[in-house]
């Protein structure tokens, strides 16, 4: 399980990373947002991030969590 999410985390970092050069400034913006609230709610709430992550499984409200999520930064 540690392994699968130092995984998501590296990646979700490596595509934040990238997303940071392509695209337009809207989207740019939006699709940071998502990749910070994906890797803060993989440090919050790992169990539940690494289902829907690579399992597809929605857990309770997770999708609200992660929207809300994006708020507290």
């Amino acid at each position: 399980m540690m392994s699968q999410q130092k995984d998501l985390r590296e990646i979700l970092q490596s595509q934040a990373n990238m997303a940071c050069y392509s695209g337009l400034d809207c989207t740019r913006m939006h699709r940071i947002c998502m990749y910070d609230a994906f890797l803060s709610m993989l440090e919050s709430h790992p169990h539940d991030m690494t289902d829907y992550l690579i399992n597809g499984q929605r857990g309770y409200n997770i999708q609200h969590k992660i929207f809300q999520s994006i708020f507290l930064f």
